[in-house]
């Protein structure tokens, strides 16, 4: 006797195009952010979005194109913060080349 499948088909997995259409979470987890995140860039007009009622809902290629030309501050990275570093570390390497001009004189 056959067995019986249960009501649920299994779709095989699709693609992802250029022309998909994201949900608001969804489009959280493509940009790998948050929600509030993403709402400050959608309201800086950094990330295209339209309204289906209510609800947000992206083009999976606006993403790509905010994800490949943005700026590195959209994506959370402080440039006061890498500034400061590179200065700390030009520092230290202007105390090494010292030391080491020092120590070649001996």
């Amino acid at each position: 006797m056959p067995q019986r499948r249960s009501g649920k088909r299994e779709r095989p997995p699709q693609r992802e195009r250029d022309d998909d259409v994201l949900d608001m979470d969804e489009a959280v987890a493509f940009l790998k952010t948050t929600k509030p995140t993403l709402y400050r860039w959608i309201g800086l007009g950094k990330v295209q979005g339209f309204k289906a009622g209510r609800q947000w809902r992206f083009y999976r290629r606006d993403l790509r194109k905010f994800l490949e030309y943005e700026d590195p501050t959209a994506v959370g990275i402080d440039l006061d913060a890498v500034r400061a570093a590179i200065k700390v570390l030009d520092g230290r390497m202007a105390r090494a080349k010292a030391a080491q001009k020092k120590g070649a004189k001996k």
